[in-house]
């Protein structure tokens, strides 16, 4: 358990926030790969050599997020 809490100071304000915006993140990436994937594996394919940007840009978002 942590020694303080979301309203005790600015800094447990700010570590819970940042926290939050971060899993948010998180989940907004993984749906966004899970569709990709789902693409990939459907019957009528989706995404070939030329048209691929949705699966690049879940690649380029995933990366942004482990950066940040």
């Amino acid at each position: 358990m942590a020694p303080f809490h979301i309203n005790d100071s600015v800094y447990g304000s700010i570590f819970y926030m940042l926290t939050g915006f971060h899993g948010f993140h998180v989940i907004i990436g993984t749906i966004f790969i899970a569709i990709s994937c789902k693409r990939f594996n459907s019957n009528r394919i989706t995404i070939t050599r030329q048209y691929h940007f949705g699966f690049v840009a879940a690649l380029w978002y995933w990366h942004f997020v482990d950066v940040v």
